[in-house]
């Protein structure tokens, strides 16, 4: 049997006889081409078990509906009024400071109230404002 051998004389090709390349390397041909072959026709078929992981593709979840009633109740409004102000006194240097808090049905009885306040407490600036809570 005749052995091959490389430039230095070492190496794989120095132990595997001529003959037996040849056919080693058949046999890996063949096995690469039948893997090949059968990925390709497990890609057509769809069953690939690497589809699974693919990130690109997402699917959707599921769409439940609920009915919603006909009639759905109508909650009042409820306003919050803040006044924050001050008046001047009868004592130098002294101030009537009032920090008032008041709940309304509507937001003219909180805008009148407002007014009602900043007429009487107009002497120094604050906060005034209506906000809706519900």
């Amino acid at each position: 049997m005749v052995y091959g051998t490389n430039a230095g004389g070492v190496g794989l090709a120095s132990c595997v006889p001529i003959g037996d390349i040849s056919a080693l390397e058949q046999g890996m041909n063949r096995k690469a081409f039948l893997t090949a072959a059968a990925a390709i026709s497990a890609m057509m078929a769809g069953s690939l078990p690497g589809a699974a992981a693919d990130l690109g593709v997402a699917v959707p979840p599921p769409v439940v509906v609920v009915p919603a009633p006909v009639l759905v109740p109508v909650l009042p409004h409820i306003w919050l009024g803040h006044f924050t102000g001050g008046a001047r006194t009868a004592v130098p240097g002294v101030m009537d400071w009032r920090d008032e808090f008041q709940r309304f049905a509507s937001r003219r009885e909180c805008q009148h109230w407002l007014r009602a306040l900043k007429r009487v407490y107009r002497a120094q600036e604050g906060f005034k404002t209506c906000l809706p809570i519900r």
